[in-house]
């Protein structure tokens, strides 16, 4: 009975110890420094089940100007979907549009899209504020 115990106390450090290590900023900034892994361009995060078993991605681009109805403004995307691996089991996608005033730092625009099975409309979540309704 002793041994199942230490076993399970073993176990649940080393799950502990794991998790922390996979979901901690500051463990991954420092391991990316060491490996001299930093450069610039889309940010890449694996998407882990329980902080362990990596099972999707999702991509964070670089903010780009660009002009929306006039107005000059930052279009940031964000995309996720499972792995090549799991794309039987897992299906489902989601990508996110946002469109932020240069000026102001507001909001102008945000799209979401996220597909599931037995979902009808993968559209949700429309926002759009005009330049004059920011103005207080």
């Amino acid at each position: 009975m002793k041994k199942v115990l230490f076993f399970l106390i073993i176990l649940i450090l080393f799950i502990v110890f794991v998790v922390h290590n996979n979901s901690d900023p500051g463990v991954i900034i420092s391991e990316l420094v060491k490996k001299n892994d930093i450069r610039q361009g889309d940010l890449k995060y694996r998407i882990n089940l329980f902080g362990i078993i990596p099972i999707g991605e999702a991509t964070l681009s670089l903010e780009r100007q660009v002009e929306y109805k006039g107005l000059k403004v930052y279009h940031l995307n964000a995309t996720a979907a499972p792995l090549k691996y799991y794309a039987k089991f897992f299906k489902g996608s989601a990508e996110l549009d946002s469109y932020v005033d240069l000026d102001t730092l507001n909001p102008v625009l945000f799209k979401q899209k996220v597909e599931a099975p037995g979902k009808e409309n993968p559209y949700k979540g429309f926002l759009t504020i005009r330049k004059t309704a920011l103005c207080l």
